[in-house]
């Protein structure tokens, strides 16, 4: 089977596991009119990463909900154990989370908040820009990553029915290059070591939800 360019073609919807993550995933486009703007209330997205470095652990995440949405970083300090976190909210559709990813952004931008995930097939590189101011409770998080999309993992994309719903997943791992700051901490990354690792999901929930 070869990747569909699109999730939902013809008004159908691709269902199982899937090669490679399509060109355009929107599971909103089954619908029309109406019932899509309905079923956007339901629609929960989230594009984020995890940053794997044998000093430091990092996850950061870009999240919509489409009534609220919000970013959240973390960056663990394996040596002294310590956890610094920053979190950022904002209006449900105001994040840019483009259902094309390739030769776009996920963006999420707030004062003293910005983080922005570019894609690039061209290139076969990604980047991750992070730039958060310091708080009260958290040091600033900086940096810029690059990502090896060439020397990446197979893929995992999945679209799968669940009762009342749906839901896409799609993971990949890359080797990961730059620099992340943490406050005074500089965060060497190197490719033939360290990784970032992908999270994308986009779900279509019923308005109650129970988790087994």
């Amino acid at each position: 089977m070869s990747t569909p360019e699109r999730l939902v073609e013809d008004g159908l919807r691709h269902w199982g596991r899937l090669p490679d993550r399509p060109a355009v995933v929107d599971p909103l486009e089954v619908y029309g009119g109406l019932a899509r703007r309905l079923k956007r209330m339901r629609l929960k997205e989230w594009v984020g990463f995890t940053l794997s470095h044998p000093d430091w652990y990092a996850s950061l995440i870009i999240q919509d909900a489409h009534y609220l949405a919000g970013a959240e970083i973390y960056a663990y300090d394996r040596a002294v154990r310590v956890l610094h976190q920053h979190a950022a909210h904002a209006a449900g559709g105001s994040p840019v989370l483009p259902a094309e990813l390739p030769e776009s952004a996920c963006r999420f931008e707030r004062v003293g908040y910005r983080v922005v995930y570019s894609f690039s097939r061209a290139s076969a590189r990604h980047r991750i820009e992070i730039d958060i101011a310091a708080t009260a409770k958290a040091p600033a998080i900086r940096g810029e990553l690059e990502l090896d999309a060439v020397e990446s993992t197979a893929p995992l994309s999945v679209s799968s029915r669940l009762p009342g719903g749906s839901i896409y997943t799609h993971k990949a791992a890359f080797p990961a290059a730059g620099v992340l700051r943490v406050g005074d901490a500089e965060v060497v990354f190197e490719p033939d070591r360290d990784l970032a690792v992908l999270d994308e999901h986009r779900s279509l929930l019923p308005y109650r939800t129970t988790w087994v």
